[in-house]
């Protein structure tokens, strides 16, 4: 069943010590090297029928199960690792990690609740509970855990930009700028909240200030397309259609999504770099056709354009 003898002998023991963590962590990280996931998966059905509550083997199926994915499937199984193992704070937060990556917030929100049952909870938990019960729609019970979090630390900066995220929902922008602020000032280096406080200072024309914090969060993380989509905006929205045009080589070192590449073809458009913004454009369309718009959304004037027209079909 095994090709690796040291995977082999960690398989055989975790049959006669289910209960042993640092082995299961072990094997785990074997797996993780080794790329085996189809023979862990067996070896941990396996397993399981010997030894149906054991936590750490519900877990690292879980994991397996996700790089498989086969995603239903291993939020089952990292919700049997808890269930069997009410202290596995690595299966609660497994499951609503990707509860969330699958689109399930409520699920996330369920899990949180769970283990607050079972774990002291800290303001890092209470931060991740909130942005599940903001995905899931419930802006009070998401500002009501904030506030609960901001208790616990009145500095951090995560739960201060949460509050805010929901008050941006809530087309509440003063409220939501003034916690954004908090967040920043508790950690300079918070990316979300810069990322934000671009989005935001852009749809209150105060571009300059969107600017500086859209480089801020690039400075911070320069492969996230979302703070140069913002910087790129209010270059256009200031007039500097040339410098926008330029930026988009700078940005594409970094990220090469279908959506920027759209944003890079509009900005070209805008700066008179036409071949560029032409090249720009066939890439994206042939691969992401649906996400046309994006081209219109700075630029819509380019649906009478004959190039672009070619380009797309029209």
């Amino acid at each position: 069943m095994f090709d690796n003898w040291d995977f082999k002998q960690l398989a055989q023991r975790a049959f006669r010590e289910p209960g042993n963590a640092q082995l299961f962590s072990t094997l785990l990280l074997q797996t993780k090297w080794l790329g085996n996931y189809a023979e862990s998966l067996e070896f941990y059905h396996k397993l399981l029928d010997r030894h149906p509550y054991c936590g750490h083997a519900w877990y690292n199926m879980g994991w397996v199960l996700t790089r498989l994915s086969e995603l239903e499937e291993a939020l089952d199984a990292f919700e049997f690792a808890y269930l069997a193992q009410p202290t596995l704070k690595e299966a609660y937060e497994a499951c609503a990690t990707w509860s969330l990556s699958c689109g399930r917030p409520r699920r996330a929100w369920l899990c949180y609740d769970e283990m607050m049952r079972h774990i002291e909870v800290d303001s890092q938990d209470l931060c991740r509970l909130s942005m599940s019960q903001r995905l899931a729609g419930d802006l009070d019970a998401a500002k009501k855990t904030c506030r609960q979090a901001l208790k616990l630390d009145p500095y951090h900066a995560e739960a201060c930009y949460q509050l805010a995220a929901c008050f941006v929902e809530e087309h509440l922008f003063s409220q939501a700028l003034r916690w954004l602020r908090e967040a920043v000032q508790n950690d300079e280096n918070h990316v979300a909240s810069h990322q934000l406080l671009a989005v935001l200072y852009n749809q209150l024309g105060q571009y300059t200030l969107a600017h500086r914090h859209a480089w801020r969060a690039i400075e911070l993380a320069p492969d996230v397309a979302d703070a140069w989509v913002c910087l790129l905006e209010s270059l256009l929205r200031q007039g500097h259609l040339e410098e926008a045009a330029q930026m988009t080589e700078t940005a594409l070192l970094h990220i090469e999504t279908m959506e920027f590449l759209y944003y890079a073809a509009a900005c070209c458009f805008l700066g008179n770099r036409r071949p560029q913004a032409l090249h720009f454009l066939q890439q994206a369309y042939e691969y992401a056709p649906e996400q046309v718009h994006l081209l219109f959304r700075w630029a819509p004037h380019l649906c009478d354009d004959e190039d672009v027209r070619r380009v797309l079909h029209f």
